[in-house]
């Protein structure tokens, strides 16, 4: 989280976000904090709003939540966060 705060716009793109470790790794972390900060409805709008952003940049990125979605090793259940937190 802190390597992708201190890029750049442009390098966000094209040395973090296009590299697919760090994509999903990032997609876990958000997801993560959407999780846990049930209480913080400001928060959780804003870390949805940067994955809808990273998503509308770039919409082949989806495939990097859902690789999350599907491993075995680091599975992110995103569905289960996004409905949690939409019947909060």
């Amino acid at each position: 989280m802190t390597r992708y705060q201190s890029l750049g716009d442009e390098d966000k793109r094209t040395q973090f976000l296009d590299k697919k470790s760090d994509c999903q790794a990032f997609f876990r972390a958000l997801f993560s904090i959407v999780d846990q900060v049930k209480g913080n409805e400001m928060l959780s709008l804003y870390v949805l709003a940067t994955i809808d952003g990273i998503l509308e940049d770039q919409r082949t990125r989806v495939k990097e939540i859902i690789f999350s979605q599907k491993s075995q090793t680091k599975k992110c259940d995103t569905v289960k966060i996004l409905l949690n937190f939409l019947q909060g």
